[in-house]
């Protein structure tokens, strides 16, 4: 698969999609009082800048080698097909999400289906996720049992300890899984209206 050229900064350096990159398959059994798998973590006013400021963050592999998520609430100006135009059914994925900073090339979904999908790890309730390595099977995500797919370049990645270190820091507040929040329709708000939420402010 070839990714189109003259594509601005954030594409820049995209690779193929079976990159040699660290993707992480399934979460990872680990058992934490302050994380798990499907959690949300909400950016704090604390991170005033870069990638992470405003971010809403869908917690898809907690472990202890580390942690990755996608950010939810960014979606980007660019269709799937601008940026994949050999991904098979590309004209239906629609909007491309920014998931995070790590491994632009890795092409990430969130289904939501009510039926188990072959390939793919229910990291909250009807709400799946995996990664696209290449065509085979593309079609399951836009099968008569999905009620909604969206698309995602690159992740966020944090080392051993290191996610825990910055929610102790006060960089993070964690909500409990909400299958509701990741396809919210209202990304621009969805930050604010997080953060009001936790603080009981209607």
């Amino acid at each position: 698969m070839r990714i189109r050229r003259l594509i601005p900064v954030i594409f820049l350096f995209f690779a193929p999609l079976n990159a040699d990159a660290y993707i992480p398959d399934k979460p990872i059994p680990y058992s934490s009082r302050r994380l798990a798998v499907g959690e949300i973590l909400v950016a704090s006013e604390n991170i005033k800048d870069g990638t992470f400021r405003e971010s809403v963050i869908l917690l898809t592999t907690h472990g202890p080698s580390g942690d990755v998520g996608l950010i939810i609430n960014r979606p980007s100006k660019y269709r799937v097909k601008d940026v994949y135009p050999g991904f098979e059914l590309a004209d239906k994925a629609g909007r491309l999400f920014i998931g995070g900073p790590v491994r632009n090339a890795v092409l990430s979904v969130l289904v939501k289906s009510k039926s188990e999908l072959a390939g793919m790890n229910e990291v909250l309730l009807n709400i799946h996720h995996g990664i696209v390595k290449d065509n085979f099977g593309a079609g399951r995500y836009f099968s008569s049992n999905v009620e909604a797919a969206r698309f995602y370049s690159g992740y966020a990645g944090w080392g051993q300890g290191q996610l825990e270190g910055e929610i102790s820091r006060g960089d993070w507040y964690i909500l409990d899984a909400d299958p509701d929040i990741v396809f919210d329709e209202d990304t621009a708000t969805m930050w604010q209206a997080l953060l009001r939420k936790m603080r009981g402010v209607r």
